[in-house]
């Protein structure tokens, strides 16, 4: 039986100390580290609310071998394990400032540095397969993605790592399964590869020059440059030199006529790192060992084509390699990409030797983020913590369990445990906390500290803590998609993040100016009726959310222009309201909601309007449960049942839900749980639920979400090459608002003493609603948002200047464009970062932001029929309103063709004339 790569990840790690998942795996915290965890705020098995079904032709790829869910959708390294089929444009996963796959010319992982290009309408990470490393081993090992899981081991996944594992399929002279495994871990300056008793390997796809200096131990000696030699020469003895001369010669043997690597000449050396250059790239890698070691290389007969191996000379029964980019532009080769970039020696020499001090300290799959919440309800300060969990691998090294290598291979009959469930058998591998234990300082912070990139984002709110310097460093930055990621030394961050206030109103009342025009509005605005295919719960989820979320905001400003809530206008209207909601919830809907069972995660069944799917003379689908065409067409309802979008759909809904929990307990009473559902799907916080993943869509290390989910085109991720992505950060604004908003109105539902239970659950709620939206915001801001000038003393400019718009339209996970998925013209970027106008929308856009892009917006959209004679102008007077030019907005609106407002125009169907005027009223200008 085959056992090839497995996953393991600590998805957003809400980790506790008494958790028996993390027992398991024998976890030693540090003294210092706080462990918090957020408690379920369900246990409601979700088929007990809603149909379901198992998805038969879409299930969750090999890679996830016999587990069972829930399993991860919008995982920023999703795109290694989706589909069944690997592919070199698809199978990326961007660590940062890594691009890595397993897609290499051997079972391993192979890492690209990518080079960072910008252009007028896209920021772009770009690399050359060719130029990538791949760690290795020596042995068969299984190199597709028909992977199956380890019998008896957890998957676990997490914002912060992924761990990769290939086990050989056949058993070494003694007997023992060769290993390697790798964490794969954000910010690292490092790709580590960890060996069970196997010989590693070092693959580069291209030829090292004769002319290219190898050095081997350079901290050693000062005459330690060592030249790779392709000399044939009858010396063929392999024997080690216990006490290496740095000025011999690596020889290297020369591979044969079809590419076949081959080791004739003596073996040389290492004990502590290689420093190796490659001409072709310009990059020049640090390659270092956990002890020391022999290896043996080969080149290719041909000094054009053709790779080059580095393999040790023996099996390892316990032992790291990691590999460090020093520096991309060596002898500044490439000018176009260089530029000014080429570093002095001075540089060089520095960079070399905080690699190499550091290089011994990596973190581990035990990597996790967890939280501290306020302390009471005043408290608006919250700690997010990235705790590393880092090991010394020169300890690590020493605690090999030979019996851990020793187990069958067979495993794929009985692979079926949950990760969810606490485990029998202890893991093949212990996580000792061996780091916790070396020297450290009188703070407790230890002497040699880990060292991990932080971005721009990072750099604002990180703080130093107890046993943690957590500094930054100002040399060694490296250029990311993201802006410029600096050193950190630290084993525990803290981002120190205020969560924002969430409110229905504005922090002040409606201007004089504009009440009357208000309650005219709401006058018409309140007899608002919501499509009829939406109605019948037949339309996409997407648009049956926005209408519902309008209606929401017109009962909202009715009561707050003094409209009597007990009147039939208002109470008729909350009742379509609610009727609206409802049918999605009670299994009415022509589009019923359904629980999947096979990823864990709540869809609907699908009916597309007009056609193919929805009858316009029947009024309902033709396609009725349980014949679901959403589950297995990706282009139905905005491919929700593929986990695309579904904190911008459920979003919605959840805002609608709070505003009615604001008016009518009973309902609440009836259907929360229902309500529980769609936030458990889009934010559960909490390990122990069973039924959904955690924060689906968050990507901690970001701070932003990915909106895309598991949808595969020929077997491979689909969208192709770029990995990740999110188009409306302002829609994922609004959705994590909502869930905030619910929480907080539902705890006033369920706050007498005999329901302490739910009210202290909608307290999560709350509390984890602001988390994800401050850490959405502060992202939004920081790299959707483009300012002016680098020297903006909240949010600079963090893009080069060749990128010539105010905006991001969408953001992959290795690209950042204009472009967004309904058009290329800018104003149709500026509508869908803006929308929807609700109030935490003045906390969502700086005000300087909104003046510098302003005039690019309304040059736009005053140039393109189809925004300024349409719905999208909508956007444009809303921000004319947040830049203080409320006389100027209030004048377009009132000239404003009030079929924008329809259920037809795509980009005002989801404002109302009430909620335009409301917005345009409480701007705080004078």
């Amino acid at each position: 039986v085959i056992i090839g790569l497995v996953l393991y990840i600590t998805y957003n790690g809400m980790m506790s100390r008494h958790s028996s998942r993390h027992d398991k795996q024998h976890r030693e915290p540090d003294d210092t580290e706080e462990m918090f965890a957020f408690p379920p705020i369900s246990w409601q098995n979700p088929i007990n609310l809603v149909r379901y079904t198992d998805r038969p032709n879409s299930k969750p790829g090999p890679m996830f071998g016999g587990m069972k869910g829930p399993f991860p959708t919008n995982l920023w390294s999703e795109n290694l394990f989706l589909g069944k089929s690997k592919s070199e444009k698809a199978t990326n996963a961007y660590t940062i400032p890594y691009v890595v796959d397993t897609c290499g010319p051997l079972p391993g992982i192979r890492t690209h540095i990518p080079e960072f290009i910008a252009f007028p309408y896209a920021l772009e990470e770009q690399f050359d397969r060719l130029n990538g490393l791949t760690l290795s081993a020596v042995g068969d090992f299984h190199n597709e993605t028909a992977y199956n899981a380890l019998d008896n081991e957890e998957v676990q996944f997490n914002s912060l790592v992924v761990e990769l594992e290939w086990k050989a399929t056949k058993r070494s002279d003694s007997s023992v399964v060769p290993i390697m495994r790798t964490p794969l871990v954000r910010g690292s300056p490092y790709i580590t590869m960890e060996y069970f008793d196997a010989v590693p390997i070092i693959f580069i796809q291209r030829p090292l020059f004769s002319d290219t200096p190898l050095v081997v131990d350079e901290e050693f000696s000062s005459s330690n440059t060592m030249k790779l030699s392709t000399m044939n020469t009858d010396d063929t003895d392999d024997a080690v030199n216990s006490s290496p001369t740095f000025t011999s010669t690596v020889e290297c043997g020369v591979g044969d006529e079809w590419g076949n690597a081959i080791f004739d000449k003596p073996s040389f050396h290492v004990k502590k790192e290689i420093i190796m250059q490659n001409d072709k790239s310009d990059h020049t890698w640090m390659i270092f060992v956990s002890e020391p070691m022999d290896f043996k290389c080969s080149v290719p007969i041909s000094s054009t084509q053709g790779h080059t191996e580095i393999r040790a000379v023996k099996s390892m029964p316990h032992a790291f390699i990691r590999i460090s980019l020093a520096y991309r532009c060596t002898r500044g080769l490439n000018k176009i990409l260089c530029g000014n970039s080429t570093k002095t020696e001075d540089e060089r020499v520095e960079i070399r030797q905080l690699l190499r001090t550091h290089a011994p300290v990596y973190p581990t799959s035990q990597a996790t983020v967890t939280f501290d919440p306020p302390d009471e309800d005043t408290d608006d300060n919250m700690g997010i913590l990235f705790a590393w969990n880092p090991q010394n691998m020169h300890h690590k090294s020493r605690q090999h369990d030979p019996s851990s290598t020793s187990s069958s291979t067979s495993s794929s009959s009985s692979s079926s445990s949950s990760y969810k469930s606490s485990a029998s058998s202890s893991s093949s591998f212990r996580h000792t906390n061996t780091h916790s234990r070396s020297l450290k300082t009188p703070l407790g912070i230890p002497e040699i500290e880990l060292l991990t990139y932080a971005l721009p984002h990072h750099q604002m709110i990180l703080t130093s803590r107890m046993g943690s310097s957590n500094k930054i460093l100002k040399y060694g930055c490296v250029t990311t998609l993201h802006g410029e990621a600096c050193p950190v030394l630290g084993g525990v961050w803290r981002l120190d993040e205020k969560l924002p206030k969430t409110s229905f109103s504005a922090p002040r009342p409606i201007r004089k100016e504009l009440v009357e025009p208000v309650k005219d509005a709401v006058q018409s605005d309140i007899a608002y009726e919501i499509k009829s295919v939406y109605k019948h719960g037949a339309g996409d989820t997407y648009f049956s959310g926005k209408m519902l979320a309008k209606l929401s905001r017109i009962l909202l400003i009715a009561e707050e222009i003094g409209l009597d809530i007990t009147g039939n206008s208002f109470k008729t209207a909350l009742k379509r309201l609610e009727s609206g909601v409802e049918i999605w919830l009670n299994g009415s809907a022509a589009n019923p909601l359904l629980y999947d069972t096979a990823w864990g995660g709540l869809i609907a069944c699908g009916c597309s309007v007009p056609f193919p799917y929805y009858n316009q003379s029947t009024g309902s689908c033709d396609y009725r449960f349980p014949d679901c065409p959403a589950v297995d067409n990706e282009e139905i309802n905005y491919g929700l049942g593929f986990y695309c979008d579904h904190h911008y759909h459920y979003g919605y809904f959840i805002y609608a839900a709070a505003v009615i929990a604001k008016y009518d307990a009973d309902w609440t009473h009836k259907y929360h749980e229902h309500i529980l559902l769609l936030i458990r799907d889009i934010a559960n916080p909490s390990t122990e639920d069973q039924y959904f993943t955690t924060y689906r869509h968050k990507d901690w290390f970001l701070g932003s979400s990915w909106a895309s989910g598991i949808i595969t085109y020929a077997g491979s991720p689909f969208p192709w090459k770029y990995g990740r992505n999110q188009e409306s950060t302002s829609e994922a604004i609004a959705s994590y608002e909502a869930v905030a908003l619910y929480g907080e109105y539902a705890g006033k539902v369920f706050s007498s003493s005999y329901q302490s239970n739910h009210h202290a659950r909608c307290k999560t709620i709350e509390i984890v609603g602001k988390m994800l939206l401050a850490t959405e915001i502060r992202s939004s801001e920081t790299y959707w948002h483009v300012r002016k000038s680098a020297d903006t003393s909240i949010y600079p400019r963090i893009y080069p200047n060749e990128y010539a718009h105010s905006i991001i339209g969408r953001m992959w996970s290795e690209k950042a464009e204009l472009d967004t998925f309904f058009g290329g013209e800018e104003w149709k970027s500026y509508g869908i970062q803006l929308m929807p106008t609700t109030p935490i929308a003045e906390q969502r856009d700086d005000p300087q932001w909104l003046h510098e892009m302003f005039p690019h917006f309304l040059t736009e959209c005053r140039t393109r029929p189809l925004c300024y004679e349409g719905g999208w102008s909508l956007v444009l007077t809303m921000t004319r309103a947040a830049i203080c030019d409320w006389q100027g907005a209030y004048d377009e609106i009132k000239r404003f063709n009030q079929t924008g407002f329809s259920n037809q125009d795509l980009g005002g169907n989801g404002q109302s004339l009430t909620n335009s005027l409301w917005w345009i009223g409480t701007r705080p200008c004078t």
